[in-house]
């Protein structure tokens, strides 16, 4: 067989309950940021005349982004008081 992928690492990102209450930040809401960042979730569909299928529209972040576990953390998620604070 000549296709081989190259070793993948798994990253772990765990939000710290601690220090999400400190900053004000939801546990639940700042895993869900992340999860999105990096799965992406549904924003709508395309719809184009021209077009048999609908193409779905997905927010997350750019592959390159989503490729090194420091740029996903890079990210802000909205605190209870409203104010965006890093993840």
């Amino acid at each position: 067989d000549w296709y081989r992928e190259d070793d993948q690492v798994l990253e772990r990102v765990t939000v710290d309950p601690l220090e999400a209450a400190l900053r004000g930040v939801d546990v639940a809401g700042a895993e869900t940021a992340l999860r999105i960042a990096l799965s992406g979730a549904a924003a709508g569909l395309l719809r184009d005349e021209r077009e048999r299928l609908d193409v779905r529209i997905v927010a997350r972040l750019p592959r390159a982004r989503r490729a090194r576990v420091e740029e996903v953390l890079e990210g802000h998620v909205r605190s209870n008081a409203g104010t965006l604070v890093p993840l």
